[in-house]
């Protein structure tokens, strides 16, 4: 399989991809395991308008990352997302290259990894389930992914 050509998107005037919301700083991990969950593990990220949680099941490789963004008090839009280990890393650049089937997506908006519906990612900013304006009342979730994010998500799934 070849690998997909990295395009370098339009930034805001903070060097943030255009597809990605200026609040993505503000996430952080909160929440690294639960072992009193018996069916599943989780990793929680959020800040204080949007909340990510990846499930982890037992004895599978597959990660089902839902996020919910609040808009106001009467506002908001949820989803849910299946990874399997191998693109969740790649989400978070921590392993892993996109493949040049995916080279449309990076070509348009710019990017170094992305997978339709899953994830769109350009150094250390990555969107869920993709692109979006970049502004309030988009419903996808914007994250810069930080080191210690990175490393929980590697230890997460190994």
């Amino acid at each position: 399989m070849k690998k997909a050509r990295s395009v370098a998107p339009a930034l805001h005037e903070l060097d943030i991809p255009v597809w990605c919301h200026s609040h993505c700083t503000k996430m952080s991990v909160i929440q690294s395991s639960n072992e009193s969950v018996l069916l599943c593990t989780h990793l929680d990220i959020k800040n204080c308008a949007v909340w990510v949680r990846i499930d982890k099941f037992p004895g599978q490789n597959l990660f089902c990352l839902e996020y919910k963004l609040t808009h106001g008090l009467e506002n908001w839009a949820t989803g849910k997302i299946v990874f399997s280990r191998e693109t969740l890393r790649l989400a978070f650049a921590i392993d892993g290259f996109c493949s040049e089937h995916n080279q449309w997506i990076l070509s348009e908006f710019g990017g170094d990894a992305a997978v339709p519906g899953k994830f769109i990612r350009w150094k250390d900013y990555v969107n869920f389930p993709g692109p979006g304006t970049g502004h309030s009342g988009d419903a996808n979730v914007s994250v810069k992914i930080r080191p210690e994010m990175a490393e929980a998500i590697r230890r997460f799934t190994n």
